[in-house]
């Protein structure tokens, strides 16, 4: 799981929230979105683990 920031060409920010299969490298799931709070990312998981199953675990590469 990660999330990226970048700006449009007006300056406005947006932030990407990914979730990425570790063993396939497979794009799970992309959710873009002006802020994503912890609910919305709750949310997206929730909603891969009831299409693909609940992982072993779930490794963040920017931790805070």
């Amino acid at each position: 799981m990660n999330c990226v920031s970048d700006a449009l060409e007006g300056g406005k920010r947006f932030r990407a929230l990914t979730l990425i299969g570790t063993w396939t490298r497979e794009c799970l799931a992309v959710h873009v979105d002006f802020s994503i709070k912890g609910e919305r990312v709750v949310e997206v998981v929730q909603e891969v683990s009831r299409h693909r199953g609940v992982p072993a675990r779930i490794q963040v590469d920017n931790p805070a």
